[in-house]
């Protein structure tokens, strides 16, 4: 595993155009984005990296993205306090989404989740944004 605090903050998205932009977002919060298309790739980078935070879409290739908030739920509770997840469906609170940090709706404004990003994740651990 990765040294906790290093400033890492997983992006799972499916449209590279939305990984992109997550990923600039993330780098304008001086931390490092580690970007993954799909559920399979998302779960190996948990098992291999200790996040600080994740942005997490709910809509991804392979596997609904339920069905990752539950696998992390099981490898890596932790996470889940420093989780944003994003979506284009209403959603009711239930299982692993209560325990997350925030949901947002697409379309979304930057500045919302920078400041959910924000408050998810580690304080003090590492380079915090400005």
């Amino acid at each position: 595993m990765s040294t906790p605090g290093h400033g890492e903050v997983l992006v799972a998205d499916g449209d590279p155009a939305i990984r992109s932009l997550l990923a600039v977002l993330v780098k304008r919060m001086a931390r490092r984005a580690v970007s993954a298309g799909d559920c399979p790739t998302a779960l190996e980078l948990i098992e291999t990296h200790d996040f600080d935070g994740a942005i997490v879409d709910l809509r991804l290739p392979s596997e609904d993205g339920t069905d990752l908030l539950s696998a992390i739920a099981e490898r890596a509770p932790q996470l889940l306090p420093r989780m944003v997840v994003i979506t284009t469906a209403k959603w009711r609170p239930s299982g692993e989404l209560t325990r997350v940090a925030a949901v947002i709706r697409k379309p979304f404004a930057l500045d919302e989740l920078t400041t959910a990003l924000q408050t998810c994740c580690r304080d003090g651990d590492g380079p915090q944004a400005h």
